[in-house]
């Protein structure tokens, strides 16, 4: 057992050993304000999802009454897009549980920062799919309605979730620069 617990204790000496806390990260690494997006996106995007998967017709989604007439595509309960990005949007809010449940080390921290450029890259996607099709879900609306009830509502979710990524990312760089090297210490060679 003291082998193995040397062994242990050397490797992560080398650096070879994944440290839960890199030094110098801080006991608060993400800024209250992402925290904040989260416990709004979160509840927004389990009411969207569940709209989408089970179409329940209480009074609660009747916003949806509108947006089904703006984008056909949610109107559409067969659009397999539609459904499989609902299923993406589930398995993004677990890797959200995750990364918070973690959110002081730095494996959090970089699932928040991969978990945002998800959620803004499949937005970029839906919007995408619209400029290829000629509009083919959203092109029928007036133009105040495409700006206002599709363009920046999806615009939010490029634009929040890419500040976020920012954000982290900066947060690992900077964590990065002030960890101790793990390169193996010894004489340098005068050749």
């Amino acid at each position: 057992m003291g082998t193995q617990a040397s062994s242990a204790s050397a490797l992560a000496g080398e650096g070879r050993w994944p440290d839960p806390e890199l030094p110098g990260l801080g006991p608060a690494v993400l800024p209250r304000w992402i925290l904040v997006w989260f416990a709004v996106s979160v509840p927004l995007i389990l009411w969207d999802v569940s709209f989408v998967l089970f179409r329940p017709g209480w009074f609660l989604w009747a916003p949806y009454d509108k947006y089904v007439t703006v984008d056909l595509s949610y109107g559409d309960p067969g659009n397999g897009f539609v459904r499989a990005q609902a299923i993406m949007s589930l398995l993004e809010i677990a890797v959200v549980v995750v990364a918070l449940w973690l959110r002081r080390r730095p494996l959090g921290v970089l699932l928040v920062f991969g978990v945002s450029l998800l959620t803004a890259a499949k937005t970029m996607l839906i919007l995408l799919i619209e400029v290829v099709t000629g509009g083919a879900h959203v092109g029928h609306n007036p133009a105040a309605d495409l700006v206002l009830l599709y363009l920046v509502p999806n615009g939010v979710w490029i634009v929040v979730p890419l500040l976020v990524a920012k954000s982290a990312g900066r947060t690992l760089l900077s964590a990065c620069h002030r960890a101790p090297s793990s390169a193996p210490r010894g004489r340098a060679s005068s050749s």
